[in-house]
């Protein structure tokens, strides 16, 4: 955008307005009304001759005691388009126009229409913002059959006018992609991303969505609990035996043994 301090934008009109000791100054500034009738200078020197739709937006600031200077400014932003911009009529002449602005004595707020359509402009170039509009759970669970989930993103543009969007997943890198977008995930945690693309192919900030997905059946597995082997007879007689239980005396071993062997002689020489 730009902001014209009172200028002059359509030279016909302003000459046909104006006294004849101004003309005078139009006819040494761009040509007489015989040259221009040889090549149609006023015409050429006429910033509204070539205005088009394609121009950026203007704030015009001109005098409003000045009639012919405001209808000029007016053809000019009518030549812009929607988009043109406006024309701000100050009870300034030419010289306070200028002078006043950043100004502490500024009564008309010249400054302050300046620096609001100055804001507008700066606002309208920032790059679109991805908005998530539909996205998976934190936390997903797969099923007893599926090996991979399916997850879907919804997204828009916010801001400015977006001409495309590039996604992410995981550790791959911005590619194209459009709203919505679908993925088959593993088991584990995921994150996605998206960004908007500007006109003027500027991307916008990242936008961020963290999720997990869960394999029931290895939860399952790690959960579930262990089962005890059985013990044979032996090993459960010999559990049930009380740690404490008496040992038997040499005595007794000594009886059985003499029970079951043969008698043993000592000779003693």
């Amino acid at each position: 955008g730009a902001v014209p301090l009172d200028g002059v934008y359509d030279i016909p009109r302003a000459i046909g307005g104006a006294r004849p000791a101004r003309r005078s100054l139009f006819y040494n500034a761009f040509a007489t009304p015989a040259e221009n009738a040889i090549d149609g200078a006023w015409e050429g020197a006429s910033p509204v001759s070539f205005a088009d739709p394609d121009d950026p937006p203007l704030l015009i600031v001109t005098q409003a005691r000045s009639p012919v200077r405001i209808a000029g400014s007016a053809a000019l932003i009518a030549a812009l388009g929607e988009a043109g911009g406006e024309v701000l009529a100050v009870p300034y002449d030419h010289s306070t126009i200028n002078r006043a602005v950043g100004s502490a004595d500024d009564p008309a707020g010249e400054t302050e229409a300046i620096m609001g359509f100055i804001d507008g402009v700066l606002g309208a170039l920032k790059p679109p913002r991805a908005a998530i509009l539909d996205r998976p759970k934190r936390r997903l669970k797969l099923g007893r059959r599926q090996r991979r989930a399916r997850v879907r993103f919804r997204f828009e543009a916010k801001g400015a006018e977006a001409r495309g969007f590039e996604c992410r997943l995981d550790d791959g890198t911005f590619r194209r992609c459009s709203s919505p977008k679908r993925y088959r995930v593993r088991p584990g945690r995921h994150r996605f991303r998206v960004r908007a693309i500007a006109a003027t192919g500027e991307r916008g900030p990242v936008k961020r969505v963290k999720f997990r997905v869960v394999d029931r059946r290895r939860q399952v597995a790690r959960g579930s609990p262990v089962r005890s082997t059985p013990t044979s007879d032996h090993s459960e007689t010999t559990a049930q035996t009380p740690s404490n239980s008496r040992k038997p005396s040499w005595p007794s071993i000594a009886a059985r043994i003499a029970r079951t062997a043969e008698p043993i002689r000592f000779i003693v020489r």
